[in-house]
């Protein structure tokens, strides 16, 4: 079973087979392998389609199919772990035998009532049904040996949690925040390395195989001081503490990750973080949260600069979790073994030996094979290299400046809190708090030009002291030179 999601929605299944047939060069049109389509974000569709394991795996392998007029995503169809109706793994609803559950509650099992309203003590339907002692936690909660097995199964040795519905006692290592809404769960034997002193309400830390997790929830209900207040906390526990990881549900929507509109929250949020140079890994349309209100992206995912590129394959799951928010998978390389190229490499040819003739040359002899379009654009990039290389020579490496002899590691902190302030500064105009992010660009300038005034005074004062009885001799001598020379200019004087 595969997924082919970003269909237009103006798409029909026989349009579908047909793209099938021309990008397997089989008629897969006879099996009618198109089982259903649904509706996605913004407008779009996604289609399951059921083919042989080796017709799938060629499809994966491809990773893309020109539907109409979109180049749209192949991708392994994930089976549900749970069904809907009856909350028990292995089958879906459309299968299901099982008694009905939807209008129970899910964190006490009775009726009357949904689980953000229940009030009584958790209770696991599944696990009371069949007997075990200790079923009082909620059916989803991950103190069910259910959701125990599932997190075994995919070796996930860090997950970051939020609106818990329990708090795990030892022996797991379970670290939580004061209102328990935010929480990380540790597995596989790893030891936290560090934790905070007190906790704190709405976001938790732990510094965890050398790298810092921050598990933060932001509830609706907080307003833009509190979020602001939030935010403020987590980035000054957050200083200093590196590599790190931000994660959570911040509710914040805007257009940059994927949602219709943008909230004030959002700028908040990116001013914040841009103080610990934070970059988002969020990716591509797929929502996060499905409700009955509809579907968005609030649950974000940011890292470091350095720590970027060492992490792969985030995703949005489409496993089943009895929750209205979705998983989200990604892994983190171990320092040093990231095959991944530095974006900061480049070829840097000298463009004034260019011989345009032997350019065109090799240009024109060459040909780009048709398949995906990353496979055409990687053996584009191929030929333009190779043009270049023969039409021109590599320039000399630059050598790298040293710094001047002023330069300290204060000043270079100091240049980094101005910068960072002139950023703040610059996206805050037009906006109430232009004035205060203004004074502060002023301070950090201020105090980063005094700092430079007062070590190039002290250089220079060191200079002088060293070399002051090299300058007295060097005083003396001339003096008694420009002596010689008057003599002898007057001896002549007086021969003549």
């Amino acid at each position: 079973m595969i997924e082919i999601k970003d269909l237009d929605e103006s798409v029909t299944k026989k349009g579908i087979t047909m793209a099938l047939d021309a990008l397997l060069g089989v008629p897969v049109s006879r099996r009618d392998p198109v089982k259903f389509l649904q509706n996605a974000y913004a407008g779009t569709q996604v289609i399951v389609v059921a083919l042989p394991d080796d017709l799938a795996a060629t499809a994966l392998k491809l990773g893309h199919v020109r539907i109409g007029w979109v180049n749209c995503r192949i991708r392994a169809r994930e089976e549900a772990a749970r069904c809907y109706r009856c909350w028990s793994p292995g089958h879906v609803a459309a299968r299901c035998k099982g008694p009905d559950r939807t209008e129970l509650c899910y964190r006490c099992g009775q009726k009357g009532h949904q689980a953000k309203d229940c009030k009584g003590q958790p209770s696991c339907v599944l696990c009371r049904e069949r007997g075990a002692d200790d079923h009082r936690h909620a059916t989803t909660s991950l103190s069910c040996p259910l959701a125990r097995k599932i997190t075994h199964k995919l070796r996930i040795y860090v997950a970051i949690l939020c609106e818990q519905y329990k708090n795990l006692a030892p022996p797991n290592t379970w670290l939580a925040d004061a209102d328990g809404q935010a929480a990380i769960w540790v597995h596989g034997g790893m030891p936290v390395q560090e934790r905070p002193a007190r906790v704190h309400p709405f976001f938790a830390w732990a510094r965890i195989g050398r790298i810092f997790f921050f598990s933060v929830y932001a509830p609706p209900r907080l307003s833009e001081r509190e979020f602001s207040a939030l935010l403020a906390n987590i980035t000054e526990e957050a200083r200093g503490r590196r590599p790190l990881v931000i994660a959570g549900d911040f509710n914040a929507l805007s257009t940059e990750w994927g949602c219709r509109e943008t909230r004030p929250r959002t700028s908040i949020l990116l001013d914040s973080l841009a103080l610990l140079d934070a970059v988002l890994l969020n990716t591509g349309d797929v929502p996060t949260f499905n409700g009955r209100q509809g579907s968005s992206i609030v649950d974000l995912t940011f890292v470091c600069e350095t720590l970027a590129p060492r992490v792969k394959s985030w995703t949005v799951s489409g496993r089943y979790t009895h929750s209205d928010h979705q998983a989200i998978f990604f892994e983190i390389e171990n320092a040093g073994t990231s095959t991944r190229p530095s974006m900061r490499q480049s070829c840097k040819w000298n463009a004034r030996t260019l011989d345009a003739g032997r350019f065109s040359a090799a240009m024109s002899s060459a040909s780009v094979a048709p398949g995906t379009a990353e496979d055409m654009a990687s053996s584009l990039m191929s030929v333009i290299t190779g043009a270049c290389d023969a039409s021109m020579s590599k320039a000399n490496p630059r050598r790298r400046r040293e710094p001047v002899y002023w330069w300290t590691p204060e000043i270079a902190d100091l240049r980094r809190s101005c910068l960072r302030a002139r950023r703040l500064f610059q996206r805050s105009r037009g906006r109430h708090d232009e004035e205060t992010h203004s004074t502060n660009y002023a301070s950090a300038r201020r105090l980063l030009r005094v700092a430079i005034k007062t070590s190039k005074r002290r250089c220079w004062r060191q200079l002088c002291d060293e070399a002051s009885p090299t300058i007295t001799n060097l005083g003396a001598c001339l003096i008694s030179y420009s002596l010689t020379m008057n003599m002898r200019a007057y001896e002549k004087k007086s021969y003549e």
